[in-house]
């Protein structure tokens, strides 16, 4: 669509410099399905595709008035069609930009999500790891003191097979009640038994039962808070 022209009219020359007797030329060619006006061996004559130094601005001012337009009306048909470019490419850049944005946005997220579930996975391994080494020593420390247990009884009862499976298990149960524990018990008996009994859990826990009851009977008596 072309706009009011220019108050201050523009020469076909002018319409070369601005924007290119290439330009013109193929404009008004394909306007006239390529036969352009040339001046030729001084003569005027019409060609396809001419070459550029045949067309002259007499020549463009009659192929101008075939197509009806002026070249102040060529001139504005090119600027609006610059600015539609430029409009173009404009906004092709903002939306380049914006899908670089929005690429490099995913990105971050992925890598964000990426390093949680690398963060997750650390302390999982990790937290694996500190139980199966808890259950290590739990189960070390249980063969240590089953270990120590079956050297007591196997001790005291020599060969006497039944004994040894008889003191190895009345071990073995003392040992697993006083671990499983009673919160009402002061620390100081039980302290105090395992520091008189050592290792023979059995002992331990009839002391702990035995010195537990006493108190009991204290405080109930009222002798002692």
């Amino acid at each position: 669509m072309l706009v009011s022209v220019p108050a201050q009219a523009i020469t076909v020359d002018q319409l070369f410099d601005r924007h290119g007797k290439k330009r013109v030329v193929d404009f008004v060619s394909k306007k006239l399905k390529g036969k352009t006006t040339i001046f030729i061996n001084g003569d005027f004559q019409k060609a396809h595709a001419p070459s550029l130094e045949y067309v002259t601005n007499q020549t463009m001012r009659i192929d101008l008035n075939r197509i009806a337009l002026t070249a102040d009306d060529l001139n504005v048909y090119f600027i609006n069609e610059d600015k539609l470019k430029e409009s173009k490419a404009r906004k092709e850049a903002e939306r380049k930009q914006s899908k670089e944005y929005r690429l490099a946005r995913q990105k971050r997220l992925r890598d964000e999500s990426l390093y949680r579930e690398e963060k997750h996975e650390r302390e999982k391994a990790a937290s694996q790891l500190k139980r199966r080494t808890l259950a290590k020593n739990k189960i070390s420390a249980k063969y240590q003191v089953g270990s120590s247990i079956s050297a007591r009884c196997t001790n005291k009862w020599g060969t006497d097979y039944r004994m040894v499976k008889y003191c190895v298990n009345k071990q073995q149960s003392a040992l697993s009640k006083l671990q499983q524990g009673n919160v009402n018990t002061p620390p100081e008996i039980s302290g105090r038994c395992a520091k008189k009994w050592g290792a023979d859990y059995r002992m331990v826990k009839y002391c702990v039962d035995k010195q537990q009851s006493a108190l009991n009977d204290l405080k109930g008596s009222g002798l002692y808070r």
